[in-house]
């Protein structure tokens, strides 16, 4: 009898003392793995599905024959309102420049994502956009006063409002 307790104290023992891995968590209780992915993707706004992104070339192909798209797209991001990150512009891998503003004025993005990769879900359309508009943008982009006279026209260009962004 003392035997079988001597096993079964011995076999306690080992299974007490057994290391078992660790799993680590930082200070917001998230494993290290889980805060990277965080960093990793910003959302902005409404969460969005980025997986089905077209590019803005495919986008402006589709709007040649239609007014409007609701669409998801992705873009370089090419330059963010100094202001209060307001509006951003997207480029595409042709150089095709699209301005992004959000809806409602609801939310606004980090102005540190210039050269960053977005996705943005929201309607594209073709706009005239007022000259007044365009000095406007041109003073929250920080452009000298000089560029800022010299826009007399107004532009056609293509516009998108996002309802979310996610920057990668």
């Amino acid at each position: 009898m003392k035997k079988i307790i001597l096993v079964v104290l011995a076999g306690l023992t080992f299974t007490a003392c057994e290391k078992k891995p660790e799993t680590q968590t930082t200070a917001t209780g998230q494993t290290p793995d889980q805060e990277l992915a965080q960093v990793e993707h910003k959302t902005y706004g409404e969460t969005i599905e980025i997986s089905n992104a077209m590019s803005l070339d495919q986008m402006e192909e589709k709007l040649q024959t239609i007014d409007s798209l609701e669409a998801t797209v992705s873009g370089k991001v090419l330059e963010v309102c100094k202001v209060k990150g307001c509006w951003m512009k997207l480029q595409s891998s042709d150089n095709n420049i699209v301005r992004v503003t959000f809806k409602d004025y609801g939310f606004f993005v980090d102005q540190d994502i210039v050269g960053k990769e977005a996705t943005v879900k929201g309607m594209a359309k073709k706009q005239v956009i007022s000259r007044e508009t365009l000095q406007h943008y041109a003073e929250d982009a920080g452009k000298s006063k000089e560029e800022i006279a010299a826009i007399q026209e107004d532009k056609v260009e293509l516009a998108f409002v996002a309802e979310g962004v996610v920057v990668k």
